[in-house]
């Protein structure tokens, strides 16, 4: 099956295309330094889209996590330990000895991988001149998909309890200190007494306790005689929260100039064609590319402030009808897009009549094709009179091939 968009929940191959990701500069400093990057091939499992994506995007972002073969680095001013990983089966093994593998379906064909904890991304998947190529493909079943949620809130809660502890200890360590008490409250009094108190301050001091004892919430209500002024700023403000929730862009049509910095990457699904278990590179190496490229971007952006991106959030295309933030560059065309898409179905109709074409061929002589029975025929005829919404599957009657 070939798809438009890769599908969440599925290990895929990435490799970021650090060129591509100046090209909108046209500067050839940043494009040599990119050149001279060599990308590797790494082992990721896809998480799941954010936002919309829109047929004619050439790019999506997607949440990712890099998959790694060797256990967690530690972090000691985080909390977090090298024990904070999760196998992949056929590898079953773990410091603790209490984690159960994730089992993906089919099996996986590397024996020696974790999922690390505290380890995701967002990545810009680029869409390619052909649908994305599901076959070989290997995921995780519903069953399995809340498992890395459950451990990781376990290891999550490791780290809010060490947090815990790291301040209770200095806390007490504070307080055990030898200290001058008296000195130091004397000095505090000193000060205070030192601060300059007008009565601006004490009014203000007085208006705002007097703010603190108002009522809060659905209690509040508009007296009769409130003026009109008044209820039309608080209907402005209710305007003001819907605008709020806009500015929150839920449907992805604001421009993020932030995007230039999202590892824009290749992604295919047949991982054993491209990797080896002696060839899965580390997630921080990934790390180290994604770093590289970001300082060639700012150091390009410094040099080129006006540079004109050469793409949008939404990738919708009338929204350049209505004069928004969004590059030529950005889309695909309508016309496109539609092209596109009917050369891919009309060599699916292709292939299918060879198919049928190959198999007539083999078919021995003087065999005669299977004729529709009388039923059959009574069948297809009373369907070009049954009403529209039945039309192509009665409701009485069996379905036929």
């Amino acid at each position: 099956m070939k798809t438009i968009w890769p599908m969440d929940a599925y290990y895929v191959v990435l490799q970021m295309d650090p060129v591509e990701m100046v090209k909108h500069f046209e500067d050839p400093i940043a494009t040599a330094a990119a050149q001279a990057m060599r990308p590797k091939k790494y082992l990721f499992y896809l998480q799941y889209p954010d936002g919309l994506i829109w047929p004619n995007s050439l790019w999506a972002r997607y949440h990712a996590e890099p998959i790694a073969t060797t256990l967690r680095p530690e972090d000691h001013e985080a909390g977090i330990t090298s024990d904070m990983v999760i196998p992949i089966y056929p590898n079953t093994h773990h410091p603790g000895g209490t984690c159960r593998s994730l089992r993906p379906y089919p099996s996986f064909p590397f024996p020696n991988c974790y999922h690390w904890f505290d380890n995701h991304m967002m990545v810009r998947i680029r869409r390619p001149e052909t649908r994305f190529n599901t076959s070989r493909v290997v995921r995780l079943d519903v069953e399995e998909l809340q498992q890395p949620n459950e451990i990781f809130n376990e290891y999550r809660a490791r780290v809010r309890q060490y947090e815990q502890d790291k301040i209770a200890a200095g806390e007490r360590a504070q307080h055990a200190s030898p200290k001058n008490w008296d000195e130091e409250h004397v000095a505090t009094l000193h000060d205070n007494a030192s601060e300059p108190h007008s009565l601006a301050n004490l009014d203000e001091e007085a208006a705002m306790d007097d703010v603190d004892s108002l009522p809060e919430g659905p209690e509040d209500s508009v007296p009769l005689d409130t003026p009109v002024d008044a209820v039309q700023g608080s209907q402005c403000a209710s305007y003001d929260s819907i605008a709020a929730i806009f500015m929150m862009d839920p449907f992805g049509f604001h421009t993020d100039h932030t995007e230039e910095f999202i590892p824009l990457v290749n992604l295919w699904y047949q991982l054993t064609d491209h990797l080896t278990p002696e060839t899965i590179p580390s997630p921080l190496d990934f790390y180290k590319e994604r770093d590289t490229i970001i300082q060639i971007i700012h150091d390009a952006r410094e040099r080129s402030p006006l540079a004109e991106l050469t793409f949008c959030d939404s990738g919708v295309g009338f929204f350049r009808n209505l004069n928004l933030n969004c590059s030529r560059g950005s889309i695909i065309s309508e016309g496109e897009f539609c092209r596109r898409e009917m050369a891919i179905l009309m060599q699916k109709v292709e292939e299918k009549d060879t198919t049928s074409q190959v198999a007539a061929a083999h078919l021995p002589p003087g065999h005669a094709t299977k004729s529709p029975t009388i039923w059959q025929m009574v069948k297809h005829k009373m369907i070009v009179h049954l009403p529209y919404p039945w039309r192509g599957r009665p409701p009485l009657l069996p379905f036929w091939p």
